[in-house]
């Protein structure tokens, strides 16, 4: 009996420990991202997404938020972090790694995209056709197509010819290369730096969407807001390997169903328009000028802008990439799309 009574103690024990589990199988998501966690974009998506994640997981994921102001906040490290599994999940801009993601920044590329929530959804549907290869290291969960660059002046403008000489603030790339064929000088800086650079004077301008105003205050230290549509930025919403590896079958379910592809992507790029809104609101208190291209001007932009794009595809095919494939396949979508 007392034999018994040790194994049925036993068998309790080895129960327990099986079942002891369940409240330490709770995974820790480290989230890095651009912006504070009161930016209107994270507050709209990115790190909102990743909150209803957590949620969902009935508990078994907790989200550690690592935004703004914190030493895994760096948009230039972002990307490098996730796909290196220091972080477990990121809303990274793809224009601070410049020349990495060559054949997805052809979606940006300048007068191609007017609407990006329409452009977004084709770009995921492109995705694993075309742009597998660049993004091998992580598991994504969407591509973003932010909303078209506008210039934000400290002071204004009268005509494209008025940007010579001026220093404005671009990511990077083929937009700063666009930039500089205007005849400004194209100043690769984080749109976390443009306040104080605006403000202090070491730029003129800021060619970036129109809700980084009410996401940055540029009000506080811009006068003029030039619509020019120039081209587009990319961003990426992605899950290190190591951390989707880890997840229990059930859970990648969830995420791959309810988190992952065209209709996550549009969601995070219509944040731009929401939050874009804001931005009209805010220039108009501020009595600041918003100045609309002429026909005119528009096409002398047009005019100096389209050599620039010919030889960023024509430096992707050299590479061996089928970016006039990929363009023209975008091009051709999103029109369809669109009407």
């Amino acid at each position: 009996m007392k034999a018994t009574s040790r194994l049925i103690c036993a068998a309790a024990g080895i129960a327990m420990s099986v079942a002891a589990p369940a409240a330490a199988d709770t995974m820790k998501m480290k989230v890095a991202a651009l912006g504070t966690a009161d930016n209107p974009i994270n507050k709209c998506a990115p790190v909102a997404i990743a909150e209803e994640i957590a949620a969902r997981s009935d508990g078994r994921i907790t989200a550690e938020m690592y935004l703004g102001g914190t030493a895994f906040a760096n948009p230039t490290k972002l990307y490098e972090q996730v796909e290196r599994g220091i972080t477990d999940y990121t809303w990274a801009v793809l224009s601070y790694t410049p020349g990495r993601f060559g054949l997805t920044e052809v979606a940006g590329l300048p007068l191609l995209v007017s609407d990006q929530v329409v452009a977004a959804r084709v770009l995921n549907e492109n995705a694993e056709k075309y742009l597998a290869d660049e993004f091998k290291g992580v598991h994504v969960l969407a591509l973003a197509v932010i909303s078209p660059n506008q210039l934000h002046l400290r002071q204004p403008v009268a005509s494209i010819d008025d940007l010579k000489g001026k220093r404005i603030r671009t990511a990077s790339g083929v937009i700063a290369d666009a930039v500089n064929a205007m005849g400004a000088d194209a100043v690769s800086m984080p749109v976390t730096e443009q306040y104080e650079s605006l403000q202090r004077g070491v730029i003129d301008g800021s060619l970036a969407p129109m809700a980084t105003v009410a996401a940055f205050r540029l009000t506080e230290v811009t006068k003029a807001h030039v619509t020019v549509n120039l081209g587009t930025t990319l961003g990426v919403l992605a899950l290190s390997k190591k951390f989707y590896d880890r997840l229990p079958d059930d859970l990648k379910t969830m995420i791959d169903t309810e988190f992952s592809g065209p209709e996550i992507g549009a969601r995070i790029s219509d944040c731009w328009n929401k939050v874009g809104g804001r931005a009209r609101t805010l220039i108009e208190e501020a009595g600041n000028e918003v100045i609309d291209l002429d026909a005119g001007e528009q096409a002398k932009m047009e005019a100096l802008v389209k050599p620039v794009i010919e030889e960023a595809l024509a430096d992707l095919e050299a590479s061996g990439k089928p970016a006039r494939e990929f363009y023209e396949t975008l091009k051709t979508e999103i029109s369809a799309a669109s009407n």
